[in-house]
């Protein structure tokens, strides 16, 4: 009886697991697209950003941004498919943690920063929420 018990538990979990590639692989074509159209409207929105700018510095912190996208995009991409194929591969193997254990795990983590660190931080996270809103606002449209 236990045989045949543990027989099942394995074609159950090699059938989960078939299925849990299924959705990786699934989710993998299906978010092509959408990253595909996001850098394909990247640098309509950064140059509708650069001529928006207040000043000429501005723009080519826009500019520079619309080069370093075409440069990285690659890179980008292949990260965030390595991602998405990663949290697949460790779906239920990694113990959940508590809120409380969380906390405490973030807060031994923080470190002061550099004045320029801060200004390329708050920059690029600016640039990713412009990008964010331009994209939402053509999307509803």
């Amino acid at each position: 009886m236990s045989t045949s018990n543990t027989s099942g538990q394995s074609r159950s979990i090699t059938h989960a697991q078939e299925l849990l590639d299924q959705n990786r692989d699934a989710a993998l074509v299906f978010l092509s697209g959408p990253i595909n159209e996001l850098f394909a409207h990247t640098d309509e929105a950064m140059m509708d950003f650069a001529a928006q700018a207040q000043s000429n510095a501005m723009q080519g912190h826009f500019f520079e941004a619309m080069v370093e996208m075409r440069k990285h995009r690659n890179g980008i991409e292949q990260r965030f498919r390595a991602a998405i194929i990663e949290g697949f591969a460790n779906f239920g193997a990694e113990p959940r943690i508590s809120i409380q254990d969380a906390d405490r795990s973030l807060s031994s983590e923080l470190t002061l920063i550099e004045p320029d660190e801060m200004e390329e931080f708050i920059a690029g996270e600016k640039l990713v929420y412009c990008v964010a809103s331009q994209l939402t606002y053509v999307y509803s449209h």
